[in-house]
């Protein structure tokens, strides 16, 4: 299955878990279709090196037949900041505008 190419639109939560401190975002591609996507940004000790084989292995996992959730690149806009209320995630979102790696949100208790 092919990454999705997705602009945020919608901050909705920090996820609880996560190195990184991803964020679930509202998105929406092209052609108005909405998805809620993990997306980790470059601010946070993620290179573009990092997120290109994040985005490179998730292909290849779904390739393979695993089951993992669909990969997203996920243009996040400058200002989108602005609507995010606590400060260290405004700050980590704003370092890092334009494509970031995502995944499709599953729903709690998927592991892979």
């Amino acid at each position: 299955m092919k990454a999705l190419q997705l602009t945020a639109t919608q901050f909705i939560k920090p996820m609880s878990t996560g190195r990184n401190r991803p964020l679930l975002l509202g998105c929406e591609s092209d052609t108005g279709e909405t998805f809620e996507v993990v997306v980790k940004f470059r601010g946070r000790e993620v290179t573009e090196k990092a997120q290109t084989a994040e985005l490179i292995a998730a292909q290849l996992a779904d390739d393979l037949g695993l089951q993992v959730p669909q990969a997203a690149v996920v243009d996040v806009p400058p200002g989108f900041e602005t609507v995010i209320p606590e400060r260290e995630l405004a700050k980590m979102v704003k370092g890092s505008p334009g494509l970031n790696f995502g995944s499709v949100h599953v729903g709690a208790g998927f592991t892979t």
